[in-house]
């Protein structure tokens, strides 16, 4: 086990302990360091087991750089508003290209930092922590247009028949906070150095999507902003896949078309026969 000082938040990594700087040297001023190093590491819980780049940093380990971190960000902008403005049914089998583009461009950022799929949290040996830190951000992004719609009655949840589309919501959810979390939230530590930050600029990124749908686009920053929060603490995509699912169906099922505009984005948000649908 090789033990590392970290000038940031205490962190559990692959291979390493993580302890903050100030307790390591208060330990040095009163002995007896080594053995506090290794009882303080014990303790450590993996809440932050992503190998974000504020922390690898510290470490000096290699990987690339802030520049190359930025590029895969704008790549990703690029791809996605292109995709909504320009070239959407623009030719036979579009969804099946920017679908392959987007995967594409996640894995090959993966590949060149050595991220497995349990390090950016495709995983299930922590969807209970993670699942209970979801509950009340959950109860909350259900109960308000919940509320909402029943003060206005415009409810209008589908027959129980419609339950059969809930494992194409919770993909299409999950494949959305994978973008979020595993490529702009992740690179945006790299690129930013700050957690704040990086959480600003991915939930940014993620609301410029829903552009011009102003109800989705005030909802996916807000969320974007919890969900890097959770993701930070407890990385599990999986888990904020089905909260995706299940508040955007909320949304969509209690709030008027009037101003969920049919949950679309892009040009044609407001045109119900060619917008891009169900984008949240």
């Amino acid at each position: 086990m090789e033990f590392c000082i970290a000038r940031e938040r205490p962190y559990f990594g692959p291979g390493k302990r993580w302890v903050p700087f100030a307790e390591v040297r208060r330990w040095h001023r009163s002995g007896g360091a080594t053995a506090r190093l290794q009882a303080a590491a014990s303790a450590l819980t993996p809440m932050t087991e992503a190998s974000f780049g504020t922390y690898r940093s510290v470490a000096g380990t290699g990987g690339p750089s802030r520049a190359a971190a930025l590029a895969e960000i704008l790549a990703m902008l690029a791809l996605v508003l292109s995709y909504i403005w320009v070239w959407h049914k623009r030719f036979p089998g579009d969804d099946l290209v920017v679908t392959f583009l987007y995967f594409a461009l996640c894995y090959g950022s993966h590949l060149r930092r050595h991220e497995s799929a349990r390090s950016v949290g495709l995983r299930l040996d922590n969807w209970r922590p993670a699942a209970r830190q979801a509950c009340l951000p959950v109860a909350v992004g259900a109960a308000v247009p919940l509320a909402i719609g029943a003060a206005l009655g415009t409810w209008h949840f589908g027959p129980a028949g419609s339950l059969l589309s809930l494992p194409w919501h919770v993909a299409w959810g999950t494949a959305q906070q994978y973008g979020l979390l595993c490529l702009l939230y992740r690179r945006s530590l790299d690129t930013f150095g700050s957690v704040r930050g990086a959480a600003l600029a991915a939930a940014g990124a993620f609301a410029l999507f829903h552009l011009p749908n102003p109800l989705l686009v005030t909802v996916t920053f807000l969320g974007g902003l919890v969900c890097c929060t959770l993701y930070r603490r407890v990385p599990n995509v999986l888990v904020l896949g089905l909260a995706h699912a299940m508040i955007s169906t909320v949304v969509f099922s209690a709030l008027p078309n009037s101003i969920t505009h049919h949950m679309r984005v892009g040009p044609g948000c407001f045109t119900v026969a060619t917008g891009l649908a169900h984008a949240s």
